[in-house]
């Protein structure tokens, strides 16, 4: 998992703080991580490492045209989809 001393505008695997895309999931096994451009794959594989591939753990994969930050803005997805 990621440094807990980094800033959650800072890359899971460098010291960019660019960036613009985040993988999260607000209920349990509970996930949220940020990523650059270069790291997209390598965040892709650490989240199914963590959560697990083919075992029905849902994530949410959200891209932005400005800059994301660790546990900003998450929207319960589930529960949107519910309401429908």
């Amino acid at each position: 998992m990621r440094d807990k001393r980094k800033r959650k505008d800072e890359c899971q695997f460098c010291t960019s703080r660019s960036c613009s895309g985040q993988i999260y999931r607000v209920d349990y096994p509970y996930y949220d991580e940020i990523y650059c451009d270069k790291h997209q794959q390598e965040a892709f594989e650490a989240s199914d490492k963590v959560l697990g591939v083919g075992n029905g753990i849902y994530r949410t994969f959200k891209s932005s045209t400005g800059k994301l930050k660790r546990g900003e803005n998450l929207i319960d997805v589930s529960k949107e989809t519910q309401a429908l």
